[in-house]
């Protein structure tokens, strides 16, 4: 409510005699017009307004007492504010509002005057409030290029509608949020390209005058992004004095100051400066060792430069001598002997070597003591290689008799007695070849890198197939065709197995195959043509599959709305990952996987892009039974601890939960396999079983026979005949979760790839954190020279076997890299139907460790990787260690 005072009437000096004459005849007067002027129609709240007041008497009126009355329009109506007579009369009222708004102020003639009706008048006021802006920063303390949401308050009332502007300070023009003449809240966002501080000031125009001369402003620290830093070798293994060539790859924001790059390759020369660089750059780098040896290679910037202050990064380059272990020479029936019809074709001859190291191999083919063919070949990156007799000219068949063929090396230099095949030449011609047609694969035919299958067909004169896979050699000093894989079989069809595409054969490579037929006496009857195959250079992965993770909003739909249109996609499936917050769409692209997913990188709202990787099951089936080797008094620790209130996820193939063994163990069991019902499998039963299967007095007893565990069927077996399983990056990541979300102390992962899977990783790490212990296999490929992910993930113990003549497995330089080392040949192991067998393989060895551990984590409940005892090669004194 406002308030107001009144201010005397002014009259004519005579004025008080008329009013004493007025009264005295009883005369009166009645109100002819009335009128009101303000002395400002547009004020702010708390500025007085004075009204003027103009009364005028009507003709011939008679003296009376009239009231003059105002109503301001603040709800209290008409009051008095006072008396007009028979002449004109003028009254100040100064009124003040106390509120915004728009007023009618009216004025008129009280009832008792003569005028009928009153006469009146009215004005209007328009009342203002200063408007307030106010801004606020969420974060106010950024890194370059990091988005920063600006919330703009805007508390005002206008008769008009008032831009707001918004000015970043970065010289960046000023952006309208919009227009308003009333409270509002605006939203904006900006990113900071360079680092600083940043005065943002919000305002409207003098247009307005609500908010003229009104602003509000906040502070902005952007910092600059922390660089990093990327080094991979052009081969982890090389041999003394060959050049090893480095790539480094550093990502920083623009820098004024170039940055140098300093690398250190490990061998105590220190760091050098290999450039200075502002921006994103690839650098390179070359270096050769002259010993043997492991060496880190480091690389890291100067403390000086804040753009890569915290940036450096390693690798692992390991340096060995060359040496050649093993020579076998053989033909193509897999002996060193074969016996030919004279004329016959020649036989297939090959050479294996098994060398350790790396270095230049010379050696020569002799045939009956003549030199045929030299080989000159730079030998690395492998344990094995084989040579196989070139075409041109073939090995003599047309002189009956014996003949000596052997491979001799000259250098690295060996004193020994080189191995010699013998072929025998009878006199008798050969009969004609039936000729073997191929089916699948296709000639030329570019196939995935997963398990293949070669069918042909068969013919009544050859109850036995050989089929041979050769790799051509580009080198041309060495020998052309390289015989790199052979198989016997009675059937007119044979399938690789994982193991055996790991060890032999390469994403990226091209292969030729050709089956040959023999009779019952071993002689060959039939030979087929020679077909040609490739496999892609990719990891292997979900053709077309893509993962996309982004943190869930409200925008969400709309974010995946403008990927699948911009991007042609399409999604399959999606989920949420409560460990990490993100949900994932599995999404599929017509296009190539590996450039679709850099464009996706560098979508804002994506969190991470990766392909739908394939992983292994690392354990296969024994056909003879042999006993165990016993390692450890499992009685006796079972009087102590039995894994009671351990919960321990088998992220693995299906779990058959209704096994002897298994009953009442399996407390959790759930399918992530895509389009698929859980299923009872061979290989996850198995692990689930070495880990927590009852001591019920029949069957076999778990390491941790009271410890509970999660089922979570992530990975698919490949045929009803074998173990092996195949697993998905989109089915793993939702075991893994679950088992996370699940409370799981201990979670085993009997399977690996040769890839390093980001979301799985994120999963890992998270889990650490929460004290989880994650256990996985090294890999089963004995000529592997790195280990499979996820064991080589830091946060993860890594299992590699030993075999029951105590022999390192798969070999020893991956059982090097290995935490611990378990039994991993001849493990007895439930199957399904209430049925048990012997299994070799470092699925196994980790299946085992994990419950062992089980069995830790009860003594223990704050167990973990780090505060595990050092492991000296003895699994039993480990053992005695931690439960000591």
């Amino acid at each position: 409510m406002g308030d107001h005072a009144m201010i005397f009437a002014q009259k004519k000096p005579i004025c008080f005699v008329i009013l004493i004459l007025g009264m005295l005849f009883m005369s009166v007067t009645a109100v002819h017009a009335i009128s009101i002027m303000p002395s400002a129609t547009r004020v702010e709240v708390g500025q007085p307004v004075n009204f003027t007041i103009t009364a005028s008497p009507s003709p011939n009126s008679q003296m009376i007492y009239c009231p003059i009355e105002m109503d301001f329009d603040e709800g209290q109506g008409f009051v008095e504010v006072g008396l007009f007579l028979e002449f004109v009369t003028v009254f100040n009222i100064s009124h003040t509002f106390t509120r915004a708004g728009t007023y009618t102020v009216r004025v008129r003639g009280g009832d008792d005057c003569d005028a009928m009706p009153p006469r009146s008048a009215q004005t209007t006021i328009v009342v203002t409030a200063p408007g307030t802006l106010a801004v606020t920063a969420t974060p106010s303390v950024v890194t370059t290029n990091q988005p920063v949401n600006f919330r703009v308050q805007v508390n005002m009332v206008s008769d008009i509608s008032c831009p707001i502007f918004i000015d970043y300070g970065d010289g960046t023009p000023g952006q309208e949020l919009g227009r308003t003449n009333n409270d509002r809240v605006f939203n904006a966002t900006h990113s900071y390209s360079y680092p600083g501080n940043y005065r943002v000031t919000v305002r409207s125009t003098p247009n307005c005058p609500a908010l003229d001369d009104v602003q509000a402003s906040t502070t902005v620290r952007v910092n600059i992004s922390p660089g990093t830093m990327g080094i991979t070798a052009s081969t982890s293994r090389a041999y003394v004095n060959e050049p090893v060539s480095f790539t480094i790859q550093v990502q920083m924001d623009t820098s004024e100051v170039p940055c140098p790059v300093n690398i250190d390759y490990g061998d105590g020369s220190g760091f050098q400066e290999l450039g200075r660089v502002s921006r994103d750059t690839t650098l390179h780098a070359t270096h050769a060792y002259a010993r043997p040896g492991m060496y880190q290679v480091r690389v890291r910037s100067a403390g000086s430069c804040p753009a890569l202050a915290t940036a450096q990064a390693s690798a692992n380059v390991r340096i060995q001598n060359f040496i050649i272990d093993r020579i076998q020479v053989y033909f193509d029936n897999n002996r060193p002997e074969i016996t030919l019809n004279r004329n016959d074709p020649a036989p297939g001859l090959f050479v294996k070597i098994n060398f350790s190291g790396a270095g230049l191999l010379k050696a020569y083919w002799e045939v009956d003591g003549i030199r045929k063919h030299h080989v000159i070949d730079h030998l690395g990156g492998g344990f094995q290689k084989v040579y196989t007799y070139p075409n041109v000219p073939p090995l003599p068949t047309y002189t009956p008799g014996s003949h000596r063929v052997r491979f001799v090396i000259t250098n690295p230099p060996m004193e020994i007695q080189f191995p010699q095949g013998l072929y025998f030449v009878t006199a008798h011609e050969p009969d004609k070849l039936a000729t073997l047609l191929l089916n699948t694969p296709e000639d030329k035919a570019i196939l995935a890198f997963e398990p293949l299958t070669f069918t042909w067909q068969t013919v009544d004169q050859a109850p036995l197939y050989f089929l041979r896979i050769f790799e051509k050699n580009t080198d041309k000093d060495a020998v052309a065709d390289q015989m790199i894989f052979s198989a016997y079989t009675g059937k007119g069809t044979y399938q690789l197995r994982p193991e055996v595409m790991n060890s032999r054969l390469q994403p990226g490579n091209t292969y030729f195959w050709d089956v040959q037929g023999f009779d019952s006496e071993k002689k060959r009857v039939a030979q087929s043509g020679q077909r040609r195959f490739a496999f892609d250079g990719k990891t292997a992965f979900v053709p077309g599959q893509i993962l996309l993770a982004i943190h869930p909003s409200t925008a969400t739909q709309g974010i995946l709305e403008a990927l699948t249109r911009d991007h042609g996609l399409t999604v399959l499936e999606n989920f949420m990952l409560e460990t990490l917050g993100l949900e994932v769409f599995i999404v599929h692209t017509d296009q190539d996987v590996d450039v679709k997913i850099m464009t996706l990188k560098k979508v804002p709202d994506v969190e991470l892009a990766q392909p739908n990787y394939i992983f292994q099951t690392l354990a296969e089936p024994m056909n003879n039974l042999q006993t165990i080797r016993k390692m450890i008094d499992f009685e006796a620790l079972h009087k102590r601890y039995t894994g009671k209130g351990v919960q321990v996820a088998v992220v693995d193939t299906g779990v058959d939960k209704g096994h002897a063994d298994l009953a009442g163990a399996v407390v959790l069991s759930e399918n992530f396999i895509r389009q698929s019902r859980y299923k009872i499998e061979v290989h996850g039963t198995a692990v689930a079983g070495l880990a927590g299967s009852r001591a019920n007095r029949s069957g076999i007893s778990g390491c941790a026979p009271e410890s509970n565990i999660f089922a979570l069927r992530a990975c698919e077996q490949l045929s009803e005949s074998k173990p092996e399983g195949r697993c998905y990056s989109s089915s793993m990541v939702k075991a893994i979760d679950t088992a996370l979300v699940k409370g799981a102390d201990i979670i085993n992962m009997s399977l690996g790839a040769l890839v390093d899977d980001p979301i799985m990783s994120r999963l890992i790490e998270t889990g650490v954190e929460q004290q989880v212990i994650f256990v996985a296999p090294v890999g089963n490929n004995v000529h592997a020279q790195t280990v499979y992910f996820p064991a080589s993930h830091p946060g993860v113990i890594a299992v590699a076997g030993r075999t029951e003549e105590k022999k390192l497995f798969p070999n020893e330089t991956v059982a090097a890299m290995a935490d611990i080392l378990a039994p991993s040949e001849n493990v007895f192991a439930p199957i399904p139907g209430n049925s048990h067998n012997f299994m070799n393989g470092t699925s196994l060895s980790s299946a085992l460790v994990s419950g062992i551990l089980a069995l830790a984590r009860e003594k223990d409940s704050a167990l973990s990787k780090e505060t595990l005892p050092e492991f000296d090669g003895d699994l039993g004194k480990w053992i005695n260690t931690i439960f000591e």
